[in-house]
C-alpha cells in the first residue's frame, strides 16, 4: 500500500521530503502493523468532532471541548496557559506539553520563581479558536509567528499550531529564510476517514513519538536530513558524471555540438541554463505538487513530468522539445489562459539561448533520457 499516496491530499509541507514520507515514515512508525491502532484513534477522535458546535465557540471553550480531549486521546500530559517570564518578557503558551505524567510531575514540582523560566517539558502548543486561521500571511498578529517566537524565546525545537482543522509542526532547530513546517489537514481527514492518511498525523503529533525511549521524532529528522543530502549528492553525480553515471552535462552539451557546431563557451552557457530550467521547473513542481494538483490546467499543460510520461524513445522526432519550449515560454511570459503568472527572473530569457532554438536539437529520444535523469 502506498500510504504517500493517500497523504497528498491532506498535505502542506516543505520539512521533510518526499523520501522521508514515503520511505522513512511506514518503516520507523510501522504503519502496516499499526492499522488497527491507527483506526481505533481516528475513530475515538471522530466521536469527539462537532464542527457545528465548534464555529459557535470562542478559543476557549474550543480548546476545553475539543484540542485538550484529542491531546489525551494523543497521549500527551499538559499543563495550560502557565506563564513564563524570559529576560523579563512574559509569555503564556496555551499548552505545555509532556510525553508522560512523570516529566509533567516533575515541572510542577518546581518552585513558582523556577517554573517561570523552567523549559523542563517536551513541546509547546499554541491553539487558536475553530474559525481563526493559523497563518493570516500577515507579520504581525500571525499565529504562524506567534509559535515561533516561543519557540525561540524558551529556547525549544519543535511546536505545534492547531486551530483543531489544520495541525502544523514546527522543527525550529534549523534557522531558515523560508516559512517551514509541516501541516496536515486533520479535518478533512476525519471526514472522510482515511486511516493511511491519518497515520502520518498520528506519527508525528502523538506523545509516542517524543519519548526519550523511543525517540522516533530524532530517527525520523535524521533520515530526512540524510536524504536530502542523499538527493544532493545523486543530482551532483548525474549532472557531473561521478559515481560511474554519464555526464548529464556533457550528455546536453554533445547534443548541442552535434547540431550547431558553436563555438564551447557558447555551448557550455547553453547547456548550464537548459540545466538550470529543468531544475528549477523539477523543485517548482516537486515543492508545490499538491497545489498544483488542483490546478485546472498545470497537470495536462504545463507539467515536466506529463511530458515525460507522454514521450517516445523516437530518434525521428523532436514534437517533445516543441512541447518543452512552449513550458518554457510560459515560465517566462505567464499563461493567463492557463492561469500561470510569470516567473522569469531571466532564467528562461530566449536571447541567452539562443543556440536552444536550433530545429530538432533534441529528439525525443535524448530528451527522455534527459527528464527521466531529473525527475
Amino acid at each position: 500500500m502506498n500510504y504517500y499516496q493517500e497523504l497528498k491530499k491532506y498535505l502542506n509541507n516543505n520539512l521533510f521530503t518526499s523520501y522521508s514520507l514515503e520511505i522513512d515514515f511506514p518503516k520507523i512508525y510501522n504503519f502496516n502493523a499499526n492499522q488497527k491502532a491507527f483506526r481505533d484513534i481516528l475513530t475515538k477522535i471522530t466521536k469527539i468532532y462537532d464542527k457545528n458546535k465548534f464555529i459557535k465557540q470562542n478559543e476557549h471553550q474550543f480548546e476545553d471541548e475539543f484540542i485538550s480531549k484529542v491531546l489525551e486521546i494523543l497521549g500527551w500530559c499538559f499543563v495550560r496557559q502557565d506563564e513564563k517570564i524570559i529576560q523579563g518578557k512574559l509569555e503564556k503558551p496555551d499548552f505545555l506539553l509532556f510525553s508522560n505524567d512523570k516529566l509533567k510531575s516533575k515541572y510542577e514540582n518546581l518552585d513558582k520563581e523556577t517554573k517561570k523560566s523552567s523549559n523542563d517539558f517536551t513541546i509547546i502548543l499554541e491553539s487558536k479558536a475553530y474559525n481563526i486561521e493559523i497563518d493570516n500571511k500577515k507579520v504581525k498578529d500571525n499565529p504562524h509567528f506567534q509559535i515561533l517566537r516561543y519557540l525561540g524565546n524558551l529556547k525549544k525545537n519543535y511546536g505545534f499550531l492547531t486551530n483543531g482543522r489544520f495541525w502544523r509542526f514546527y522543527d525550529n532547530s534549523i534557522l531558515n529564510s523560508n516559512k517551514v513546517f509541516y501541516e496536515i489537514n486533520l479535518e478533512k481527514i476525519i471526514e472522510d476517514q482515511n486511516i493511511e492518511a491519518f497515520a502520518y498525523f498520528y506519527s508525528v503529533f502523538s506523545a509516542f513519538n517524543f519519548t526519550e525511549k523511543e525517540d522516533h521524532l530524532e530517527i525520523t529528522l535524521q533520515n530526512n536530513k540524510l536524504s536530502k543530502i542523499k538527493i544532493e549528492d545523486d543530482l551532483k553525480s548525474i549532472i557531473y558524471g561521478t559515481n560511474g553515471n554519464e555526464s548529464l552535462f556533457e550528455f546536453i552539451g554533445s547534443r548541442i555540438y552535434n547540431k550547431t557546431k558553436a563555438d564551447l563557451k557558447l555551448i557550455y552557457e547553453n547547456s548550464l541554463y537548459f540545466i538550470f530550467r529543468l531544475l528549477f521547473i523539477a523543485y517548482f513542481e516537486d515543492k508545490f505538487e499538491i497545489i498544483l494538483e488542483k490546478h485546472k490546467y498545470f497537470k495536462s499543460k504545463i507539467s515536466l513530468r506529463t511530458l515525460l510520461e507522454n514521450l517516445q524513445e523516437d530518434e525521428n522526432s523532436s514534437g517533445g522539445f516543441g512541447e518543452l519550449e512552449n513550458i518554457f515560454n510560459i515560465y517566462n511570459k505567464g499563461k493567463g489562459n492557463f492561469d500561470m503568472p510569470v516567473f522569469n527572473g531571466g532564467l528562461f530569457d530566449e536571447s541567452k539561448t539562443a543556440l536552444l532554438s536550433t530545429p530538432k536539437i533534441f529528439n525525443d529520444k535524448d530528451l527522455k533520457f534527459i527528464l527521466n535523469q531529473l525527475l
